[in-house]
C-alpha cells in the first residue's frame, strides 16, 4: 500500500512503507528481479508512474479512490485494496510480467490472489482447484503487526460486488468465495478479514521476527484448530534495513578506510563485519561527534522554520540558535505515536526527568519526532504532553519536538543520537527496524 523510498517521494505513512522501500533498494543492489506495485496517493504530492485512478475519463467517485493513503471510509478503502491487488496483477499482465513468486505484504493486497488464480487458469488451461494449488505454491504472505488495527476487516456486503465476477468464472457460489474471508466453522459475524483471505491464497506465511512469529502463531491458531500452536504454519524472516540509506557519510568514509571501499556490497561476509572491531575508538567517537553536531544543526534549522510559520517574535527566533548542545548526551525517539509505543513513558516521573536534563555535570537532551494517525486521539494527546513539557523553562531548548517527520529527519536522528529510545509494550512491536538504523550508526 506504501513505499518509503526517499523523502522526495512522500507516498508512505510509516514503518511498513519504509520497509517496502528498503526491500526494493536492497533487491536493486543485489540484482534481484523484483517488481514493486503500489498506489499513487495524490493529495499534497505529485504524479509518478504508479497505480492511479485520477484519470479524466473516470467519474469523480472513481478518481477520488487514490486521493488519500489509508482512507478511513470503508468503501474507498476497499476500492483501494481492489485497485492494489486486482489492478496490480492486471498491470503486470499488461506489461507481460508473470511473476514466479507473488509476495503479499499484509492483507491490503489480498485481492491479488483472485486475479492470480484467474490468470493461472487461462495461462495454463487449468481447472479451478488446480489453479488454487499452483497459486498457493507461488504466493508468500507476510504479516507485520500483532496490533488488531493493522488487519483490515470489512462488511461482507461491500466485498460482494468485487468478488462476484470471480465466483462466476471459478464456477463456485459467491457465498463460498466470501467464506474465504472468515474462520471456518465459526458463526458468521458479517465481517470479511483481509488477513484470512490473503492466507487462503498463500503456501508460505511469515512474521517479521522470531518473537513476532511466535506471537502470530498464537494469534491465528484458530485458522488451524486441529494443530498445536508450535505447528501453526507461520514462520518468520527477521526484517532488516537498507544500511546505505541511513548510515552517515562520515561513518561510511570510516568504514571505507578500515574495511574496504566496497564494504557496502560485501555485508554478507562475516570476516568483513568482524573488521569493525579494528576501528580505533578515537576515530569512531570523532565521526560520531560530527554526526551529533549535524543532528543539532538540523534541529535548529527545523525549529526555526516551525517558529517562523507561527510568526514568533524575534527574541524567540534568536533563541533557536542556542537550542540543544552538540556536546551533551542526546536521546532520540522517532516513530508513529501509537499508544503501545509509549512515547510519553519518560514523562511518568517529571521531577526525576527534569533533574537528569538539568544535571550540571552529566546533562541529557531529548529529541522527539513522529506523527499520530489522524484518528488516533490518544496518540495526539501524547504529542501534546511532550510539546507542553518542552515549553517548561527548566528544560526548554533541551527537549524538542520536530514536526513533519520524514525520512530526512529520521536519517539525521539515527545518525546523530547517542541513545535510541524504544519503549513499546510487549508483544506489540513486531521487529523494531528503526533501532537497526540507529545501531548501524553505532558500530562500536
Amino acid at each position: 500500500m506504501e513505499f518509503g523510498l526517499h523523502e522526495s517521494l512522500p507516498f508512505f505513512a510509516g514503518g511498513l512503507g519504509i520497509l517496502a522501500g528498503d526491500h526494493l533498494k536492497a533487491a536493486s543492489n543485489l540484482g534481484i528481479p523484483l517488481t514493486g506495485m503500489g498506489i499513487m496517493f495524490r493529495e499534497g504530492y505529485f504524479r509518478q508512474f504508479l497505480l492511479d485512478t485520477n484519470l479524466p475519463e473516470n467519474p469523480e467517485v472513481v478518481r477520488n479512490i487514490t486521493s488519500r493513503l489509508y482512507d478511513s471510509h470503508y468503501e474507498t478503502r476497499i476500492a483501494q485494496e481492489v485497485l492494489l491487488g486486482i489492478g496490480g496483477i492486471k498491470v503486470l499482465t499488461a506489461m507481460d510480467i508473470f511473476p514466479n513468486i507473488c509476495h503479499m505484504n499484509e492483507g491490503h493486497c489480498s485481492f491479488a490472489g483472485l486475479e492470480r488464480i484467474s490468470i493461472i487458469m487461462d495461462k495454463y488451461n487449468l481447472d479451478f482447484q488446480s489453479a488454487i494449488e499452483l497459486c498457493k505454491r507461488s504466493c508468500i504472505f507476510t504479516t507485520h503487526t500483532p496490533v488488531a488495527a493493522g488487519h483490515d476487516e470489512f462488511p461482507k456486503e461491500l466485498i460482494h460486488p468485487y468478488i462476484k465476477p470471480y465466483a462466476v468464472k471459478f464456477g463456485i457460489l459467491e457465498k463460498e468465495l466470501l467464506s474465504w474471508g472468515k474462520l471456518s466453522g465459526t458463526k458468521d459475524t458479517g465481517k470479511f478479514s483481509m488477513f484470512i483471505f490473503g492466507v487462503r491464497f498463500s503456501g508460505y506465511i511469515n512474521g517479521v521476527s522470531r518473537l513476532h512469529g511466535e506471537v502470530a502463531r498464537r494469534m491465528w491458531q484458530s485458522l488451524w484448530p486441529k494443530r498445536p500452536v508450535e505447528e501453526i504454519p507461520i514462520s518468520h524472516v527477521t526484517n532488516g534495513v537498507h544500511i546505505c540509506s541511513y548510515i552517515s557519510r562520515h561513518k561510511n568514509s570510516l568504514l571505507e578506510r578500515y574495511l574496504s571501499s566496497d564494504w557496502s556490497c560485501m555485508m554478507y561476509n562475516p570476516d568483513l563485519v568482524s573488521g569493525i572491531d579494528n576501528i580505533e575508538d578515537s576515530d569512531l567517537w570523532h565521526v560520531h561527534e560530527l554526526d551529533r553536531s549535524n543532528l543539532i544543526r538540523k534541529c535548529r534549522q527545523l525549529l526555526l522554520k516551525q517558529y517562523e510559520k507561527r510568526n514568533a517574535p524575534k527574541n524567540i527566533l534568536d533563541e533557536v540558535v542556542t537550542v540543544m548542545n552538540p556536546r551533551v548526551l542526546t536521546i532520540c525517539f522517532a516513530r508513529r505515536f501509537a499508544t503501545y509505543r509509549r512515547a510519553g513513558l519518560l514523562l511518568k516521573d517529571i521531577p526525576r526527568l527534569t533533574k537528569l536534563i538539568t544535571d550540571e555535570k552529566r546533562p541529557i537532551q531529548i529529541v522527539f519526532a513522529g506523527k499520530a494517525h489522524p484518528n488516533d486521539n490518544e496518540g495526539k494527546n501524547i504529542i501534546k504532553q511532550i510539546v507542553e513539557f518542552a515549553r517548561v523553562y527548566d528544560v526548554r531548548h533541551r527537549v524538542i519536538f520536530l514536526e513533519n517527520y520524514d525520512i530526512n529527519i529520521a536519517r539525521h536522528m539515527v545518525q546523530g543520537c547517542d541513545v535510541w529510545l524504544n519503549t513499546p509494550r510487549r508483544p506489540n512491536e513486531a521487529c523494531g527496524t528503526s533501532g537497526m538504523k540507529a545501531a548501524a550508526n553505532m558500530e562500536g
